[in-house]
């Protein structure tokens, strides 16, 4: 009898520590955090990135390349219909920057545009989301997953890419005809053989408007390390449309480009984040995140001087952009 109220008194303690080691952890700052209907945050990132768009004529292919630029970041989040860490939430978040440096080429030689020798790549990104989402405790799925949070979101996506470079002058292939002493005093025309000709001035320009928009569907898992420490990784899904306007100026000629392409699922991002809590209601965060988005079939039209005005659709166009970057900020609830 002695050894079986033994038994019982150790199995009530192993339960007990056992469900005190489970309740442990919402007594921390996490918990705090996950539990508070509201959540902010700001930060800053070093971001790269790259912008291109394949042209119908001639088929040639823009390429903003190694952009970089500071990027601010914010996000704001409001619970609703709370039940502990369960709840509904309202959320919108968005960054902005100015491209600080990067390159501009055209992979087609021979296009006029090609050869313009681009200096002073400028602009800016911009992204927002606004939407709703659903977040939970996973224990009740499984008890492996005793220390996650899962949540899924749907959210209205715009993001902007805005680029403008400014030239210092063009070059092409040509040749030149004179007319030239062929040893009998008369005068025959030679045509010299086809190279590359340099041509500058100040008046060239080339700005570039593209836009991305839909939707963002996805989800977010998140484990707690300890009482004041998390990890999480998103991942979603990117269903946008695009439109750009672009806009080419050397000397007098004058070209414009108008793109779109319809809505479809052609993109995805995904961020990871360390947070650790350093004071009251307030987490330091560390993330990395990458982002591509890739609209084909592009409708498209062009006019300019030197061109006749034309509506298409070139099945092997395209535009693409992509992201990435590395940041720290401060997340409060």
């Amino acid at each position: 009898m002695k050894t079986l109220s033994t038994s019982i008194v150790l199995s009530t303690a192993l339960f007990a520590n056992a469900n005190a080691a489970d309740l442990k952890r919402l007594d921390g700052a996490v918990m705090q955090r996950l539990k508070s209907n509201f959540e902010g945050s700001i930060a800053m990132s070093q971001e790269k990135g790259q912008y291109e768009f394949k042209t119908p004529a001639g088929g040639s292919i823009l390429t903003y390349d190694k952009m970089k630029s500071n990027q601010f970041l914010w996000d704001a989040k409001y619970k609703i219909f709370t039940q502990g860490i369960d709840n509904f939430f309202v959320y919108a978040s968005g960054n902005f920057g100015k491209i600080r440096k990067g390159e501009v080429r055209d992979d087609d030689v021979r296009n006029l545009a090609s050869g313009m020798s681009f200096h002073q790549l400028g602009g800016n990104l911009r992204q927002r989301k606004i939407g709703i989402g659903y977040s939970f405790d996973a224990s009740k799925l499984s008890e492996k997953l005793n220390s996650h949070i899962i949540s899924f979101d749907i959210a209205y996506f715009k993001k902007n890419v805005n680029t403008k470079s400014y030239g210092h002058g063009y070059s092409f292939y040509g040749s030149q005809t004179t007319m030239v002493d062929d040893g009998s005093g008369t005068l025959t025309p030679y045509t010299t053989p086809e190279t590359m000709t340099h041509d500058y001035d100040n008046g060239n320009d080339l700005n570039s408007n593209g836009i991305f928009e839909g939707l963002s569907i996805g989800s977010k898992i998140e484990k707690i390390i300890d009482q004041d420490s998390s990890i999480s990784l998103a991942a979603n899904a990117l269903i946008t449309s695009y439109r750009a306007r672009n806009f080419w100026r050397a000397r007098d000629i004058n070209w414009g480009l108008h793109e779109s392409g319809n809505m479809g699922l052609n993109g995805f991002d995904m961020r990871a984040e360390y947070l650790t809590n350093i004071t009251n209601h307030v987490d330091l965060s560390l993330f990395a995140y990458y982002q591509q988005i890739k609209t084909k079939k592009l409708n498209e039209f062009e006019n300019g001087e030197g061109y006749m005005p034309s509506d298409m659709l070139i099945h092997s166009s395209y535009a693409f952009v992509k992201s990435y970057g590395i940041g720290a900020g401060f997340k409060f609830s």
